[in-house]
């Protein structure tokens, strides 16, 4: 090859690769730059994004704790719904009550009255003003009792067993003793008192009744009264004023018992105190004088002091109470038991128990009835049928088991020797 070709083809190379360089610094260079703005472009929305992410994400947190707070505020929502529900269910079911007592009243009335028209004016009432001194100072309250009622409660037959809190659970002067306790309500907003004080004050009140001795022992007699009766009375003994201060407290708002002593009968009030008391299902309660005017919480009398003690808590619960009839023949004896619902709840599940029991206190037979339901004022009779050992002194027992076995207001026959 030539030196001229030679040189040509490098003059050819140099002309050629100098194009090209030309080219991708005219041409690519701007692209490059480009592309380089469009990335740092990009890396900059990259930011903006992660950024945005972030502010998302603690949003989402924060949405998340609301829709917790939210579920919460739901489920407790939910929950007090189902707790009206069952409110309502239960006004419900006190409504009705009350109509049936209503009804029940109704009937009395007119089979005392002769169906005369009930109004304000037409009602004959028995009106009772006590005045008493607590605290230094002079108090009065009036009290209206309609003389149906009074004579409805009068001629009512007497329970036969020591469990009074038929006294206290029989419904149709419930309303009278609440008009009562609204009394001391009255005086609680007008004086300014404590709660405290005005428990004291309606103590105080029921201390203040005169007394009055129905039985040559000055025990326990043989005529317990109502509430009612007690407060038209004007007074009563000690189970008298002990069923009427158990009602009274009770529509008061305060948790209750009638205490059984010796010949003596008082009220277990829980409050905090000190002094003797009684414990009963967890719940505690102090002794409560109501024959005394001024006798403290937790004192008992001398005469009583240490003295065994019955306590029968007071509640809104069912009260069967029950009357019986028997027929023996040798060792096999047949009852007819007759049972009432006497109390504020319909009794559920209830059955009635007997039983033939030896002198050492040994059950030798007992029967059962069927569960039974009864509301208030529904009576039903049961027959059972007992036999027992030959040749032995018995005696018989009747009692009403409630749904957790326990039988209670046990009745007693005298005892007897079988053939």
């Amino acid at each position: 090859m030539s030196a001229k070709t030679i040189g040509a083809l490098l003059i050819g190379v140099i002309l050629g690769g100098g194009s090209g360089f030309a080219y991708i610094y005219m041409v690519l260079g701007p692209q490059i730059v480009g592309l380089q703005g469009t990335v740092e472009g990009l890396q900059g929305d990259l930011s903006a994004l992660d950024v945005e992410f972030d502010a998302l994400m603690d949003e989402r947190e924060e949405l998340l704790t609301q829709l917790h707070a939210l579920q919460s505020q739901y489920d407790g929502l939910s929950e007090g719904y189902e707790t009206l529900v069952g409110e309502h269910d239960t006004l419900q079911e006190r409504y009705q009550q009350l109509t049936s007592e209503y009804e029940s009243l109704l009937s009395d009335y007119e089979a005392a009255f002769g169906g005369l028209p009930i109004s304000p004016g037409s009602i004959p009432v028995i009106e009772k003003e006590y005045t008493w001194t607590w605290e230094g100072a002079e108090r009065s309250v009036s009290v209206s009792v309609p003389e149906a009622l009074y004579s409805y409660y009068s001629v009512k037959a007497r329970y036969t067993t020591t469990d009074y809190r038929g006294y206290v659970l029989h419904p149709h002067d419930d309303g009278y003793v609440s008009v009562l306790a609204r009394e001391f309500e009255v005086f609680r907003v007008e004086e300014g008192l404590t709660e405290p004080e005005v428990m004291g004050l309606a103590v105080s009140f029921v201390q203040s009744l005169e007394y009055v001795e129905e039985s040559p022992s000055g025990g326990l007699g043989d005529y317990p009264k109502y509430p009612l009766e007690t407060l038209a009375d004007g007074g009563g003994d000690c189970e008298d004023t002990s069923i009427l201060m158990a009602s009274l407290l009770e529509s008061m708002g305060y948790q209750v018992s009638l205490l059984l002593l010796p010949n003596h009968m008082a009220v277990g009030l829980a409050v905090d105190a000190t002094g003797a008391h009684w414990t009963v299902d967890n719940v505690t309660y102090y002794y409560l004088e109501t024959t005394t005017e001024g006798w403290d919480i937790g004192k008992v009398p001398a005469e009583f002091n240490h003295k065994a003690t019955e306590v029968f808590p007071v509640g809104d619960a069912p009260y069967v109470y029950q009357s019986w009839s028997a027929t023996r023949r040798n060792e096999r004896v047949t009852l007819d038991v007759k049972s009432t619902n006497e109390g504020r709840l319909t009794a559920e599940g209830y059955r009635v128990w007997v039983a033939l029991e030896d002198l050492d206190g040994n059950v030798r037979a007992e029967a059962l009835s069927a569960p039974f339901n009864l509301a208030f004022k529904e009576t039903r009779w049961s027959t059972l049928k007992l036999t027992g050992p030959r040749f032995e002194t018995l005696r018989l027992v009747i009692g009403v088991m409630t749904p957790e076995g326990e039988v209670m207001d046990k009745l007693y026959s005298a005892y007897f020797t079988t053939r």
